[in-house]
């Protein structure tokens, strides 16, 4: 099915300039600034690397942690305030447990670690981002027409402020205007927690990180089932190790509770 309208913008925003009806046409876009500005850029890169630079060279660089900024204060698009680091809660919704293997999940009390994540973002003045997977006419638990795609009901609820995205990818920046979000509020650190561990949460965490953001994959505020012969357990410890230190930090509910205390001491 088509995708969403990725992105609206009003003819006075000025980082933009126009509105795109289609993910692909604002990708599209971005491309042709990007190739009409490479040789601009060849300077920065030098200076930042210490590197001759060449126009390839720049092409395949990696993003630069610390270069995601808000938006220039021209911009009409709504701005949520200046935080640094967002929770990104995905797709902890009923619509898994509407399914026979919610049975076979690792950990039928999700909700729990979740919860005092919100708490911590919350009390830390952290922007709480809510994600729900979609795919409308599939007429299956992730149809919003059967009615599961909701927040599980022992989750704290949004409140006044926190955006709820709806996707239709595995990860939650392909299909939504999350990193609009995040590039207007000025974050550049996410946590990010949900279900599955090893699907839509390690994808979100693996894009997240190649957009330049600083991730922290908070392992048992996530969970998963088995599949086939792997066990649940397994893969969680799977995807720890392949996301250690190349693409995120794991850490715990605790250790990061842990952490807000002693800076608030």
């Amino acid at each position: 099915m088509p995708h969403q309208p990725f992105l609206t913008a009003t003819s006075g925003d000025q980082q933009f300039g126009a509105a795109f009806a289609t993910e692909g046409d604002f990708w599209a876009a971005t491309v042709r600034q990007r190739v009409d500005n490479l040789e601009a850029a060849l300077p920065f890169y030098e200076k930042l690397t210490g590197q001759n630079a060449s126009r390839d060279a720049v092409d395949r660089i990696v993003p630069v942690r610390g270069q995601i900024g808000p938006a220039s204060p021209a911009s009409a698009l709504v701005r949520i305030g200046g935080m640094n680091r967002a929770l990104i809660v995905i797709d902890v919704q009923e619509s898994f447990r509407a399914r026979p293997i919610w049975a076979q999940i690792a950990n039928p009390e999700i909700a729990e670690p979740v919860n005092r994540l919100v708490r911590l973002a919350r009390a830390n003045g952290d922007l709480v981002v809510w994600v729900l997977h979609v795919e409308p006419g599939s007429g299956d638990v992730f149809d919003p027409d059967l009615g599961h795609v909701r927040l599980l009901d022992a989750l704290e609820q949004p409140k006044p402020g926190e955006p709820v995205l709806y996707k239709t990818s595995h990860n939650a920046f392909t299909t939504t205007n999350l990193q609009q979000l995040l590039t207007e509020a000025g974050v550049r650190e996410l946590l990010v927690c949900g279900i599955r561990t090893e699907q839509c949460v390690e994808t979100t965490t693996r894009v997240g990180s190649d957009l330049g953001y600083r991730m922290v994959f908070v392992t048992d505020a996530t969970t998963t089932n088995p599949i086939g012969e792997l066990g649940a357990a397994t893969i969680i410890e799977r995807t720890e190790a392949v996301l250690r230190d190349r693409f995120a930090r794991i850490a715990t509910v605790a250790e990061l509770e842990a952490e807000q205390g002693a800076s608030a001491a």
